[in-house]
């Protein structure tokens, strides 16, 4: 078999010449959910199916993308990400020693025995900034200021750690709040002032001009912590948007560049990570302007060794180099095989 170390030290010695570009990449892959009214991507992608059947597979643990993607970067952050302070650090907020927690802006949509939490995608700034200006005045009394980072991004920044535990917002869009909600021996305190928050927001006035477009109607907190001390620098460069991924760049020192629309070697930099994280819509074409010239450049070996890390409710990285792809006894799956049960 090709796994023998004999055999692929002779393909290595007469047929397959060092042409490497790039020693290390890894490409972070956010799917959405699977849907069992739409169909599955994957049969579309022949290239990705490649891809992930010729490659080692293991499951990582962590409760959500988020935590993934700190894993990452250093994997003492999987256990409590403090995602409010690095993406506090991508919106230029500058973090010091501070707590920071996310208290982001949400629409809720009444289910039959409960409230499901929807994201607001068009929240213009100047919205969020008069909405955050009447918290801050409901506010005061308890010495707290919330902070505007980003339209749908808003902050604490507190003194101590609350004590409370919380559940990030990805975890929660489209689903029931009620066993979401914050809990902990603070969490009486906060919820108070949360819904406090609730009833100034269901009469203010940038709510009722927003009409048919979703309204602003509670804060979701999640992601509190601290900036730590950064262990290593797990990556030169970083591609993508991603405002958490931006942080972590930026904590750990690395390099952050705009996602570019395909993949093309040679990369800025060696050792770089790319965020993908499309919409439905996008994947028709995904295929073929990243996961198709991946592949070639794989099989020209100007890349030693890749990982794909797929969130799609679970965590799988997909690891392979060269001469993987020689598996031919590995046929490409015609199952989902990134699927959150796979």
């Amino acid at each position: 078999m090709l796994d023998s170390p004999g055999i692929a030290e002779f393909l290595e010695r007469h047929f397959w010449a060092d042409k490497t570009l790039v020693r290390n990449l890894c490409i972070f892959l956010c799917v959405p959910p699977p849907d069992p009214y739409a169909p599955a991507f994957l049969p579309a992608m022949p290239a990705l199916r490649r891809l992930l059947s010729r490659a080692n597979r293991t499951r990582l643990e962590a409760r959500d993308k988020e935590a993934a993607l700190c894993a990452l970067f250093d994997e003492s952050l999987k256990a409590n990400p403090p995602c409010a302070a690095l993406t506090a650090l991508a919106d230029g907020l500058g973090p010091s020693d501070n707590y920071w927690l996310r208290a982001d802006p949400i629409h809720l949509q009444p289910m039959r025995d409960d409230l499901a939490a929807m994201e607001i995608a068009d929240l213009a700034p100047e919205e969020a900034q008069a909405l955050i200006q009447s918290i801050n005045a409901l506010l005061a009394d308890d010495g707290l200021q919330l902070i505007y980072g980003a339209p749908n991004r808003w902050y604490f920044r507190l003194l101590a750690q609350p004590r409370i535990t919380t559940t990030a917002l990805s975890q929660v869009i489209g689903r029931g709040i009620d066993v979401h909600l914050p809990k902990g021996d603070e969490a009486p305190a906060w919820q108070r002032r949360l819904t406090e928050i609730q009833m100034l927001l269901h009469t203010h006035a940038i709510n009722e001009k927003r009409e048919w477009r979703l309204a602003v109607s509670a804060l979701w907190l999640w992601g509190g912590g601290s900036l730590p001390t950064v262990a290593h620098k797990s990556f030169s460069a970083l591609y993508g948007v991603d405002a958490l991924a931006t942080g972590l760049a930026r904590w750990s020192g690395a390099e952050s560049f705009p996602l570019p629309g395909r993949f093309e070697l040679p990369l800025n930099m060696d050792n770089s990570l790319v965020i993908l994280a499309p919409s439905t819509d996008f994947f028709s074409g995904l295929d073929q302007s990243w996961f198709a010239p991946l592949l070639a450049s794989l099989r020209r070996r100007s890349i030693a060794q890749c990982d794909i890390v797929v969130w799609n409710g679970a965590t799988s990285r997909y690891r392979l180099s060269p001469r993987d792809l020689w598996r031919f006894w590995r046929k490409d799956s015609s199952h989902d095989l990134i699927a959150a049960d796979a």
